[in-house]
């Protein structure tokens, strides 16, 4: 009996350090997405001034 209440000690041990490591993996990914969002409209507009400026150029052509 002893030897199962410790083999479960440590099985939940384990599991507790998982799911910590999952969630400050989780947290940190959700840093990464934001900071993606957050920068999304500067990347469209840059998007946007590349397709002004290639249109352009087409004209010229």
């Amino acid at each position: 009996m002893h030897d199962f209440a410790v083999n479960t000690g440590l099985m939940l041990d384990r599991f507790i350090a998982t799911t910590v490591d999952m969630s400050a993996s989780s947290m940190d990914l959700l840093e990464k997405v934001n900071k993606i969002y957050d920068a999304m409209p500067q990347v469209m507009k840059a998007l946007k001034d590349i397709d002004e400026i290639a249109s352009q150029t087409n004209l010229l052509a």
